[in-house]
């Protein structure tokens, strides 16, 4: 009792209090069958992702692909790719490059993914101020510090982009993907706002593999939510995919909504 010490950082006490014993290294390895199921899950997701890609440039003159601007959909789908890949960081023995590489590379990917859907919500919400008095006229009513850093300015965008896709979801627009951004908005706060419960929660390779899946099912939601609709359309519907198919559904959904 005289000579109580504190163990290092890389040892903890035994039973009896005595001595110190060293930690085992834990990690998520690529080797676990947990990691090689991330890896491939992260890796077939991506190849998907450039496929959709490819599929969006071979067909950029058709309406479908020009609406809501088309940059903007490249710009994010190669940041999904990106979102993807950046998984692989969180997997492997962990060093202090990887561990600066992994906040760093999530907080870029992920902060130019939001940014891209909130311009695109923009783009969808243009017409609001000039459709919504015409409505109206017509009797229609309308990892640590850093990582909570980052969830926190994605979670801003998030939220702003999500009320402004809902304001927009219901314009009578048949180039209007208000409806898709909203759904994937509130995907993305759905699998992150869990995460921080769990992250303080677990420690070691399960808290990492969470990361991870909640890395890759925050990206394969907005994909599928704002992209699958469109290349069905593209592969399975050329026929809405021209201008005369988007005026025969833009008339038919605006006698809907009147």
């Amino acid at each position: 009792m005289q000579q109580c010490l504190k163990c290092p950082g890389h040892q903890y006490s035994n039973i009896q209090r005595n001595r110190c014993l060293q930690k085992s290294v834990t990690f998520l390895a690529f080797e676990d069958p947990l990691g090689k199921t991330l890896v491939g899950t992260a890796l077939s997701l991506a190849i998907l992702t450039a496929v959709v890609l490819g599929l969006f440039v071979k067909h950029r003159d058709t309406p479908m692909v020009k609406a809501n601007n088309r940059t903007l959909s490249y710009t994010l789908l190669i940041s999904l790719i990106f979102c993807f890949l950046c998984s692989l960081l969180f997997i492997g023995l962990p060093n202090t490059a990887t561990c600066i590489l992994q906040q760093t590379t999530f907080g870029i990917v992920f902060t130019v993914a939001v940014s891209t859907i909130l311009a695109k919500t923009i783009t969808s919400v243009g017409p609001l101020p000039r459709c919504v008095p015409q409505h109206q006229g017509q009797g229609y009513g309308g990892h640590g510090g850093l990582l909570h850093l980052g969830l926190g300015y994605l979670g801003s965008l998030a939220l702003v982009s999500f009320t402004l896709a809902f304001l927009a979801r219901n314009l009578p627009d048949t180039f209007n993907e208000a409806k898709f951004l909203t759904f994937s908005m509130l995907l993305f706060c759905r699998v992150w706002v869990p995460f921080l419960a769990v992250y303080h929660s677990t420690k070691g390779k399960v808290m990492v593999a969470m990361e991870v899946f909640s890395i890759l099912a925050s990206s394969a939601g907005l994909l599928a939510c704002i992209f699958i609709p469109k290349c069905y359309i593209i592969l399975l519907r050329p026929d809405r995919n021209s201008l005369h198919g988007f005026r025969d559904k833009t008339h038919s959904d605006r006698k809907k909504i009147f």
